[in-house]
């Protein structure tokens, strides 16, 4: 049998380039996966809208069939998941919830790649501002040589700059959504010296500046209550 979670927005058209909907999908995957501490494999993801130009990391964040065009949003799985406890407790979910959107955001079946690694090296740091160690600092860490490191993350298809520019973006996500923060104090939390930088590295990223992804955000988000 077949499970599936259906995903209604009141007003998809605010998401222009479709980051907050595809940003939705995986929370709430990554999240129904740690409850239950097991990664749910996905059979297929059905998204309404057409295949887009980073089809190709959507391929990395969804490990099964993509469909596009399709009348419904949804992520479908095997019912089985339905019936495993939930074995978080709350000091637990807490502690998730503050390192959140990185860890909502690890890619299932990744934890044990040198790109994983790294990210939790970086991630175990508790300051409020991003502080990305030195690349020779990050490998002592995993008790490998930085050639070595470097050769590995080759192999996997990435580098540290290129994590750590992936890391800045996740984080970039989950701060533009709380509306807590300006556009300036966000760049301060990112590690960028002024916000123009950030500004310019996030129309690099998605194609539109950060503070018109947060104003689409702040449009779609009065209407999460119709989330089902």
């Amino acid at each position: 049998d077949t499970a599936e979670i259906e995903f209604y927005f009141s007003e998809p058209d605010c998401d222009v380039n479709h980051f907050f909907i595809e940003f939705w999908l995986i929370i709430w995957h990554r999240f129904s996966s740690w409850l239950i501490d097991v990664k749910i494999p996905l059979s297929h993801v059905s998204f309404t809208h057409p295949k887009p130009q980073h089809w190709r990391e959507i391929k990395l964040l969804f490990r099964c069939r993509h469909h596009f065009n399709r009348p419904q949003l949804k992520l479908s799985f095997s019912a089985k998941y339905l019936d495993f406890p939930c074995v978080r407790s709350q000091s637990q979910l807490s502690q998730f919830l503050r390192h959140s959107p990185a860890d909502l955001i690890t890619v299932p079946g990744s934890e044990q790649s040198y790109s994983a690694k790294v990210r939790a090296v970086i991630a175990r740091n508790e300051q409020k501002i991003l502080y990305c160690p030195l690349f020779e600092t990050i490998a002592a860490q995993l008790d490998i040589g930085p050639q070595t490191l470097r050769r590995q993350l080759k192999i996997e298809g990435t580098s540290y700059p290129q994590i750590k520019d992936q890391i800045r973006y996740d984080l970039a996500l989950g701060y533009l959504r709380d509306r807590r923060f300006t556009i300036a104090e966000i760049a301060i939390l990112l590690g960028y010296s002024e916000p123009r930088s950030f500004t310019r590295a996030f129309k690099h990223w998605t194609g539109i500046s950060p503070s018109n992804h947060q104003k689409s955000y702040n449009k779609t988000a009065i209407t999460i209550k119709s989330f089902k």
